[in-house]
């Protein structure tokens, strides 16, 4: 079993099954195809809740490249993603330009090579 957090904005997405994935920062133990996904929101806090239970996928690697424009490019398993908004709409957010925002907020502009796409 592992745990994943997620942003409220996302919940009523993973309950509708409309958000399949995550990108994540690569960790000693992320997910391997196969295992159970606990998928929570609030998670140490008291408002902590289980959104979903899941079994993993797919775990592939990605690069990420934010610039002053927004996404700049998305590689997955080493191949680039030519549609940039159908990405980020899989991944819950409206456009790349939503993705982009809500990434900025988090991790600033820049390149991150060591990511990891989860998928159930």
């Amino acid at each position: 079993m592992v745990a994943y957090n997620f942003h409220a904005r996302f919940v009523e997405q993973i309950r509708a099954g409309s958000k399949r994935q995550t990108i994540r920062v690569r960790r000693k133990h992320d997910a391997r195809p196969g295992d159970e996904l606990q998928l929570y929101t609030g998670m140490r806090t008291r408002e902590c809740a289980l959104i979903a239970r899941e079994f993993c996928a797919s775990v592939t690697a990605l690069s990420l490249v934010i610039g002053g424009h927004g996404i700049e490019q998305i590689t997955v398993a080493g191949e680039p993603v030519d549609d940039l908004d159908a990405f980020a709409v899989a991944d819950g957010f409206a456009d790349a330009g939503d993705m982009a925002d809500f990434w900025g907020v988090k991790h600033g502009e820049g390149e991150f090579p060591d990511l990891v796409l989860i998928r159930w």
